[in-house]
């Protein structure tokens, strides 16, 4: 499944910017290139953003809110109605236990998983 997605969105940007291309500007044709690069490159060390960005999405180990915290922060995007809040323990000047919760799409919500477990 997660090939599927991920052979559907380089497909997606890569007929959208050739189309971008044509009918706005020629700059776009570089993203055309980007995708095709990166999906060269995952070929040959089978590495791939996005499966990692879904990976995160789809198997979250901090998504979740502490029965105690003693730090808090949302952050909004009010564009897009992204909405995340992180909540840390923090005890003895060091962060014991960190975890969120939120509404928005696969790449914020991956990244505040991937921030949670940076930090811890």
């Amino acid at each position: 499944m997660k090939t599927r997605i991920i052979h559907a969105v380089a497909g997606t940007m890569i007929l959208a910017s050739l189309l971008l291309g044509i009918l706005l500007h020629q700059n776009w044709f570089y993203l055309t290139g980007f995708v095709g690069l990166n999906l060269l490159q995952s070929s040959f060390t089978n590495w791939c953003l996005l499966g990692n960005i879904l990976d995160k999405f789809n198997n979250p180990t901090h998504r979740h809110k502490p029965a105690q915290f003693t730090h808090s922060a949302t952050v909004e995007n009010l564009p897009c109605g992204d909405q995340v809040t992180m909540y840390l323990t923090i005890s003895d000047g060091l962060i014991t236990d960190i975890g969120f919760e939120g509404e928005g799409c696969v790449i914020s919500l991956a990244a505040a998983e991937i921030i949670a477990a940076e930090i811890t």
